[in-house]
Protein backbone atom coordinates (compact mmCIF):
# COMPACT_ATOMS: atom_id res chain seq x y z
CA UNK A 1 0.00 0.00 0.00
CA UNK A 2 2.77 2.38 0.96
CA UNK A 3 4.61 1.54 -2.24
CA UNK A 4 1.52 2.32 -4.32
CA UNK A 5 1.12 5.71 -2.66
CA UNK A 6 4.74 6.56 -3.36
CA UNK A 7 4.34 5.60 -7.03
CA UNK A 8 1.18 7.76 -7.24
CA UNK A 9 2.97 10.76 -5.73
CA UNK A 10 5.89 10.38 -8.10
CA UNK A 11 3.47 10.23 -11.05
CA UNK A 12 1.73 13.42 -10.00
CA UNK A 13 5.02 15.23 -9.55
CA UNK A 14 6.19 14.11 -12.97
CA UNK A 15 2.87 15.15 -14.52
CA UNK A 16 3.07 18.56 -12.86
CA UNK A 17 6.63 18.98 -14.05
CA UNK A 18 5.59 18.20 -17.62
CA UNK A 19 2.71 20.72 -17.41
CA UNK A 20 5.07 23.39 -16.10
CA UNK A 21 7.55 22.75 -18.92
CA UNK A 22 4.80 22.87 -21.52
CA UNK A 23 3.48 26.14 -20.09
CA UNK A 24 6.93 27.73 -20.10
CA UNK A 25 7.48 26.59 -23.69
CA UNK A 26 4.15 28.02 -24.82
CA UNK A 27 4.81 31.33 -23.08
CA UNK A 28 8.29 31.56 -24.67
CA UNK A 29 6.85 30.85 -28.13
CA UNK A 30 4.14 33.50 -27.68
CA UNK A 31 6.70 36.06 -26.52
CA UNK A 32 8.93 35.32 -29.51
CA UNK A 33 5.99 35.65 -31.90
CA UNK A 34 4.99 38.93 -30.27
CA UNK A 35 8.54 40.31 -30.62
CA UNK A 36 8.67 39.24 -34.25
CA UNK A 37 5.30 40.84 -34.92
CA UNK A 38 6.40 44.11 -33.31
CA UNK A 39 9.59 44.02 -35.36
CA UNK A 40 7.60 43.48 -38.53
CA UNK A 41 5.33 46.41 -37.68
CA UNK A 42 8.32 48.69 -37.12
CA UNK A 43 9.73 47.62 -40.45
CA UNK A 44 6.37 48.30 -42.12
CA UNK A 45 6.54 51.93 -41.03
CA UNK A 46 10.16 52.50 -42.01
CA UNK A 47 10.29 55.26 -44.64
CA UNK A 48 12.44 54.99 -47.74
CA UNK A 49 12.34 58.79 -48.14
CA UNK A 50 15.56 60.68 -47.35
CA UNK A 51 15.86 62.53 -44.07
CA UNK A 52 15.47 66.30 -44.47
CA UNK A 53 16.20 69.30 -42.25
CA UNK A 54 14.23 69.95 -39.07
CA UNK A 55 14.81 73.67 -39.38
CA UNK A 56 16.60 76.33 -41.42
CA UNK A 57 17.66 79.98 -41.55
CA UNK A 58 18.39 81.60 -44.93
CA UNK A 59 19.04 85.00 -46.48
CA UNK A 60 18.14 85.87 -50.06
CA UNK A 61 18.58 88.49 -52.76
CA UNK A 62 16.91 88.80 -56.14
CA UNK A 63 14.58 90.79 -58.35
CA UNK A 64 11.38 92.58 -57.38
CA UNK A 65 9.16 92.77 -60.50
CA UNK A 66 6.07 95.04 -60.51
CA UNK A 67 2.73 93.44 -61.26
CA UNK A 68 -0.59 94.99 -62.27
CA UNK A 69 -2.51 98.17 -61.56
CA UNK A 70 -0.75 100.97 -59.69
CA UNK A 71 2.13 98.62 -58.88
CA UNK A 72 2.85 98.49 -62.60
CA UNK A 73 2.36 102.25 -63.05
CA UNK A 74 4.43 103.60 -60.17
CA UNK A 75 7.04 100.94 -59.44
CA UNK A 76 10.03 99.72 -61.42
CA UNK A 77 12.21 96.64 -61.55
CA UNK A 78 14.20 96.65 -58.29
CA UNK A 79 16.29 94.52 -55.98
CA UNK A 80 14.69 92.51 -53.17
CA UNK A 81 16.39 91.40 -49.95
CA UNK A 82 14.89 88.89 -47.54
CA UNK A 83 15.46 86.64 -44.54
CA UNK A 84 13.49 83.57 -43.50
CA UNK A 85 13.51 80.88 -40.84
CA UNK A 86 11.51 77.67 -40.58
CA UNK A 87 10.83 74.93 -38.02
CA UNK A 88 9.37 71.54 -38.92
CA UNK A 89 6.14 70.90 -37.04
CA UNK A 90 4.89 67.77 -38.80
CA UNK A 91 6.46 64.83 -40.64
CA UNK A 92 4.25 62.01 -41.94
CA UNK A 93 6.33 58.83 -42.36
CA UNK A 94 9.26 61.07 -43.28
CA UNK A 95 7.72 61.79 -46.68
CA UNK A 96 5.44 64.77 -46.08
CA UNK A 97 7.14 67.55 -44.12
CA UNK A 98 5.40 70.72 -42.96
CA UNK A 99 7.24 73.75 -41.58
CA UNK A 100 6.05 76.95 -39.98
CA UNK A 101 7.99 79.86 -41.49
CA UNK A 102 8.46 83.54 -40.78
CA UNK A 103 10.51 86.36 -42.23
CA UNK A 104 10.72 89.72 -43.96
CA UNK A 105 11.32 91.29 -47.38
CA UNK A 106 12.87 94.69 -48.08
CA UNK A 107 13.04 96.39 -51.49
CA UNK A 108 14.59 99.89 -51.89
CA UNK A 109 13.09 101.44 -55.02
CA UNK A 110 12.79 104.47 -57.28
CA UNK A 111 9.30 105.35 -58.50
CA UNK A 112 8.69 105.62 -62.22
CA UNK A 113 9.72 109.10 -63.47
CA UNK A 114 6.79 109.14 -65.90
CA UNK A 115 4.42 109.22 -62.92
CA UNK A 116 6.59 111.07 -60.38
CA UNK A 117 8.23 114.09 -62.03
CA UNK A 118 10.02 115.39 -58.95
CA UNK A 119 13.17 113.31 -58.68
CA UNK A 120 13.57 114.23 -55.01
CA UNK A 121 10.33 112.40 -54.23
CA UNK A 122 10.92 109.20 -56.16
CA UNK A 123 12.57 107.19 -53.39
CA UNK A 124 10.49 104.57 -51.61
CA UNK A 125 11.06 101.29 -49.80
CA UNK A 126 8.71 98.30 -49.80
CA UNK A 127 8.55 96.38 -46.52
CA UNK A 128 6.92 93.01 -45.87
CA UNK A 129 6.70 90.94 -42.69
CA UNK A 130 5.05 87.54 -42.87
CA UNK A 131 4.36 84.09 -41.43
CA UNK A 132 3.20 80.96 -43.20
CA UNK A 133 3.77 77.29 -43.96
CA UNK A 134 6.16 75.35 -46.18
CA UNK A 135 5.47 71.87 -47.56
CA UNK A 136 8.45 69.72 -48.59
CA UNK A 137 7.68 66.30 -50.16
CA UNK A 138 10.90 64.40 -49.44
CA UNK A 139 9.88 61.50 -51.70
CA UNK A 140 10.57 63.91 -54.59
CA UNK A 141 14.08 64.72 -53.38
CA UNK A 142 17.16 63.59 -55.29
CA UNK A 143 20.54 62.37 -54.09
CA UNK A 144 19.39 61.27 -50.62
CA UNK A 145 18.06 64.74 -49.81
CA UNK A 146 20.67 66.71 -51.75
CA UNK A 147 18.00 68.55 -53.77
CA UNK A 148 14.36 69.01 -52.75
CA UNK A 149 11.39 71.01 -54.11
CA UNK A 150 9.03 72.92 -51.84
CA UNK A 151 5.96 75.12 -51.92
CA UNK A 152 5.01 77.91 -49.52
CA UNK A 153 1.96 79.91 -48.62
CA UNK A 154 2.64 83.08 -46.63
CA UNK A 155 0.43 85.77 -45.13
CA UNK A 156 1.82 89.14 -44.16
CA UNK A 157 1.57 92.89 -43.83
CA UNK A 158 3.24 95.09 -46.47
CA UNK A 159 3.72 98.85 -46.61
CA UNK A 160 5.98 101.49 -48.15
CA UNK A 161 7.42 104.84 -47.08
CA UNK A 162 6.83 106.83 -50.28
CA UNK A 163 6.31 110.58 -50.11
CA UNK A 164 2.52 111.00 -49.98
CA UNK A 165 2.76 114.10 -52.19
CA UNK A 166 4.20 111.91 -54.96
CA UNK A 167 2.48 108.58 -54.50
CA UNK A 168 -0.34 107.37 -52.27
CA UNK A 169 1.46 104.07 -51.66
CA UNK A 170 0.71 101.18 -49.42
CA UNK A 171 -0.49 101.76 -45.93
CA UNK A 172 -0.10 98.54 -43.95
CA UNK A 173 -1.97 96.13 -46.21
CA UNK A 174 -2.88 92.46 -45.89
CA UNK A 175 -0.83 90.49 -48.44
CA UNK A 176 -0.98 86.86 -49.58
CA UNK A 177 2.13 85.26 -51.11
CA UNK A 178 2.14 81.77 -52.68
CA UNK A 179 5.50 80.54 -53.94
CA UNK A 180 7.59 77.60 -55.10
CA UNK A 181 11.28 76.84 -54.80
CA UNK A 182 14.08 74.32 -54.90
CA UNK A 183 16.87 73.93 -52.38
CA UNK A 184 20.16 72.04 -52.31
CA UNK A 185 21.66 70.87 -49.02
CA UNK A 186 25.41 70.23 -48.67
CA UNK A 187 26.69 68.18 -45.76
CA UNK A 188 23.21 68.43 -44.18
CA UNK A 189 24.20 71.94 -43.08
CA UNK A 190 24.63 74.49 -45.86
CA UNK A 191 21.66 75.33 -48.09
CA UNK A 192 21.57 76.96 -51.50
CA UNK A 193 18.54 77.43 -53.72
CA UNK A 194 16.13 79.60 -55.67
CA UNK A 195 12.45 80.50 -55.44
CA UNK A 196 9.67 82.40 -57.18
CA UNK A 197 6.87 84.15 -55.26
CA UNK A 198 3.89 86.27 -56.22
CA UNK A 199 2.10 88.80 -54.02
CA UNK A 200 -1.60 89.65 -53.97
CA UNK A 201 -1.99 93.01 -52.25
CA UNK A 202 -3.64 96.44 -52.34
CA UNK A 203 -2.43 99.86 -53.45
CA UNK A 204 -4.29 103.00 -54.55
CA UNK A 205 -7.54 101.37 -53.28
CA UNK A 206 -7.20 98.50 -55.74
CA UNK A 207 -6.30 94.89 -54.92
CA UNK A 208 -4.16 93.32 -57.65
CA UNK A 209 -1.36 90.96 -58.40
CA UNK A 210 1.14 93.36 -56.86
CA UNK A 211 4.56 91.95 -57.63
CA UNK A 212 6.70 88.94 -58.43
CA UNK A 213 10.03 88.11 -56.79
CA UNK A 214 12.69 85.82 -58.24
CA UNK A 215 15.42 85.24 -55.68
CA UNK A 216 18.34 83.04 -54.75
CA UNK A 217 19.01 82.09 -51.14
CA UNK A 218 21.85 80.82 -48.97
CA UNK A 219 21.78 79.63 -45.38
CA UNK A 220 22.00 76.72 -42.96
CA UNK A 221 19.77 73.81 -41.98
CA UNK A 222 19.85 71.27 -39.15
Amino acid sequence: MLHALKQLGRGRVAHGTRLLCLSLGAWTAMASASDAHAYDLSRAYTSAAPEVERGFVVGSVGLWIPGLGSFHDYHQLSLDYAGEFGIRILSIRGQHNVYVVGGFNLSPQKLDPEWVRDKDRRSTTMFLGYAGVRYLPSMLCIGDGLGCPFIELRFGISFENADERAHDGQDPEWTVLPGIGYRFSFGNVFQLGARVDVAWSEEEYSRDLGWLTVTGFLGIGW
